[in-house]
């Protein structure tokens, strides 16, 4: 059975959640009796970094905030499932991400991205399909990439940190972490 909607997943398996704590509240609420399946909304790398390499992810529209369980069953959102693993990559880079401040952080921590092409709205399947992807995208978008390698910031907050200077950032104690290349596959479920 292919599972394309959250509130069936819940139903269907036993979950354990990575990410924000709205979505964590749903792991006791899922089937306990199920096949044990992931749900995250970490970035891809992230998930892998902690031993996953198949996970579901929800199609969280741009935008939209969670308090609690109650509101993500409410909004009874698509999943998708994939997988994920650690690659090399020889495909054109480019960098994408709404975040100025990320863009000073991440080309004063990587000079050698210098050059590179930046997408600072909202980018399309054509923009990044075949391409090394430095940034943040959701994992439909993800999955048409050669590689992605996540840029974040720990402790980030778009609201107050947005129109910081790099030295600013750097002030405050946020430092940048970058991981390795990875490539996320979108696998029927």
């Amino acid at each position: 059975m292919k599972i394309t909607k959250l509130n069936d997943l819940l139903s269907s398996r036993k979950l354990t959640v990575l990410g924000f704590p709205a979505f964590q509240q749903l792991a006791p609420l899922s089937n306990q009796d199920a096949v044990l399946a992931v749900l995250s909304v970490l970035p891809a790398p992230v998930v892998a970094e902690q031993g996953y390499t198949e996970y579901y992810a929800p199609r969280i529209p741009r935008g939209a905030k969670y308090a609690s369980a109650e509101d993500v069953l409410a909004a009874d959102l698509d999943v998708d499932l994939y997988q994920v693993h650690k690659v090399e990559s020889a495909a054109p880079v480019i960098i994408v991400t709404q975040h100025q401040a990320a863009i000073d952080l991440l080309l004063t921590n990587m000079p050698e991205l210098s050059g590179t092409p930046i997408i600072t709205g909202n980018a399309s399947v054509e923009d990044v399909a075949g391409k090394h992807v430095y940034g943040q995208l959701p994992p439909f978008m993800l999955a048409h990439c050669d590689a992605y390698t996540t840029v974040t910031v720990p402790g980030f907050d778009a609201a107050k940190h947005s129109d910081m200077s790099v030295n600013e950032l750097l002030e405050q104690g946020l430092q940048m972490q970058i991981k390795g290349a990875y490539r996320v596959t979108a696998i029927s479920g």
